[in-house]
């Protein structure tokens, strides 16, 4: 099951302003940037509940200061529902009016909508009773679906923001097609190296990308196979990137449990396709060429000796020892 709120929460603490730039032009322009911003966790965990019926929500609550010198809060609600919420305009109220009761600040309220319904976006709240009391609550609401409807120029001219937008639209379009979603997610990591973003963000927006487009662990490794060719070609630095990030760690650990796995259940061509990523992480080129031999050997048995004799440091050599002698 793909993983959206935990990653919408870190993209909102570090692109916060990206976020607002994109999104809230008029905002943007007119909040002091140079003053930085302050996220309001503990205020908001004040007068947001705990759900209690299953449903993930992302609210962040952000102290911003305009060109005036005048102190601002701005609410910002994520919807991560997959499907549209008939309360949710009103709970958009509720939240708004108990930030202004319990700290008697005025608020923008933004709702930012990540579910996979074009024609749901409420933007209004009304009540009335007796036809004499009406409320009107009305407030903007940022629909992720149209934002990426034009992908290049959401790029070009998005800034790092839009990279978690079309990331994020991407993993909704293939939740069913776990090929698709690959190609799509090396296609948007390639997009980073070639967008003249600063090393710092590719790290930040690979593991954004990697957290909300999810894979099987064979076809993971498969990608980042890709992605290490690929900017070897470019004479781009993969390697340090994925040290710095930890993604070799990450690969090795996900590689592991995927081995242990096709393992257990027999499944030797998963088991042959994992191992032959193992030995060319370890060994680059060599690895990999060394694993074409590894097609002959159908005892399972065999691979998982393989597999053990290489997380315990033995050499290229000694590894192909093993298989040659028992092939």
């Amino acid at each position: 099951m793909d993983d959206f709120d935990s990653p919408w929460k870190e993209a909102l603490d570090l692109y916060f302003e990206s976020f607002v730039s994109l999104c809230l032009p008029t905002v943007h322009a007119a909040v002091d940037w140079s003053l930085g911003y302050e996220m309001l966790d503990k205020e908001l965990q004040q007068i947001v509940p705990e759900a209690n019926d299953g449903r993930r929500y992302v609210d962040k609550l952000a102290k911003v200061w305009l060109m005036s010198g005048e102190e601002e809060w701005l609410l910002i609600h994520v919807e991560v529902q997959t499907q549209g919420e008939s309360d949710f305009a009103r709970r958009m109220f509720v939240y708004h009016t108990r930030i202004r009761e319990l700290y008697h600040k005025d608020v923008l309220s933004v709702a930012l909508l990540a579910d996979d319904r074009p024609d749901w976006k409420p933007q209004v709240y009304r009540y009335e009773c007796m036809a004499l009391c009406r409320v009107t609550f009305e407030f903007p609401a940022i629909k992720l679906l149209e934002l990426a409807s034009d992908e290049a120029n959401l790029l070009a001219t998005g800034g790092p923001f839009a990279v978690v937008v079309i990331a994020h639209v991407r993993a909704l379009r293939t939740r069913k097609d776990d090929k698709t979603r690959q190609q799509s997610k090396l296609q948007l990591v390639k997009n980073l190296y070639e967008a003249g973003l600063g090393a710092e963000d590719v790290r930040k927006l690979f593991r954004l990308i990697d957290w909300l487009m999810r894979l099987p662990k064979a076809l993971d490794m498969e990608l980042w196979r890709s992605v290490r060719d690929f900017a070897r070609e470019k004479q781009m630095p993969f390697v340090d990137i994925a040290e710095q990030m930890g993604l070799e760690k990450g690969l090795e650990k996900g590689l592991e449990e995927g081995l242990k796995e096709g393992l257990e259940k027999g499944r030797r061509k998963t088991t042959f396709e994992l191992l032959g990523t193992a030995l060319e992480l370890k060994f680059g080129q060599l690895g990999r060429d060394s694993a074409q031999e590894l097609a002959s050997v159908m005892d399972v048995d065999l691979l998982q000796q393989v597999f053990v004799a290489l997380l315990s440091g033995r050499t290229l050599a000694e590894l192909r020892e093993m298989w040659t002698k028992c092939a």
